[in-house]
């Protein structure tokens, strides 16, 4: 029943009074029309249209609401979460290549020491045996020119003497020829060496530069 300041009071039917209203019987829908709910208390009032719920509400402001605002932040909200995603996975893709450069880049380095090691090795080889080549080159040399001073000293012909200068001219050139191939060759595999190592030098000073920037 409707109070005494229009609003709808519900009372048991042994407490109502004898003009009450009965709104809805029981076990019927309430079915009524805008103007007979206003009167009942069930509602502010009747709008022709939007703007009139506000008066009706008591509000002093209306503001339109609409999804663009839920969406823009649920778009905003998953473009920064598939961000971080895309980071995080570009950081793991980073460590991942760092992790497996480092595993490949120690046994090349382990490599190339035991390459610069042999080369090392063959240079030196080359290198003692040239100075055992001039070691024995010199000595058949001394060994000639003693036999010519020997000639020259017990001979009082300037012929002989001339003889003995000619003779140890063409013997040491002959001694010259002999050794000459095995000495550029020796030469040859010295320079190689020394080169390759010059190489595998700058290849090792690359991969440790790059290994440190990557620990």
């Amino acid at each position: 029943m409707p109070t005494a300041d229009g609003k709808l009071t519900i009372v048991n039917k042994a407490d109502a009074p004898e003009d009450a209203r009965v709104v809805k019987p029981k076990g019927k829908i309430l079915t009524v029309t805008g103007l007979e709910a206003t009167e009942l208390g069930l509602a502010a009032g009747v709008a022709d249209k939007l703007d009139d719920v506000k008066a009706l509400l008591g509000h002093n402001a209306w503001h339109a609401s609409d999804d663009r605002a839920t969406w823009q932040m649920m778009e905003s909200r998953a473009r920064s979460a598939r961000a971080e995603a895309n980071r995080q996975n570009e950081k793991m893709m980073r460590e991942l290549a760092r992790r497996e450069f480092i595993k490949s880049a120690r046994p090349e380095l382990r490599h190339i020491d035991d390459q610069i090691t042999k080369a090392i090795a063959r240079a030196k080889a080359a290198e003692d045996e040239l100075k055992s080549i001039k070691t024995e080159y010199d000595e058949k040399v001394a060994r000639l020119d003693a036999e010519r001073d020997r000639t020259i000293s017990t001979s009082t012909s300037v012929q002989t003497s001339a003889r003995a200068n000619d003779s140890f001219r063409v013997r040491r050139a002959e001694l010259a020829r002999q050794y000459l191939p095995r000495v550029k060759e020796l030469g040859g595999k010295l320079r190689e060496a020394a080169a390759e190592v010059e190489v595998l030098i700058e290849r090792r000073k690359s991969l440790v530069t790059a290994v440190t920037a990557n620990e």
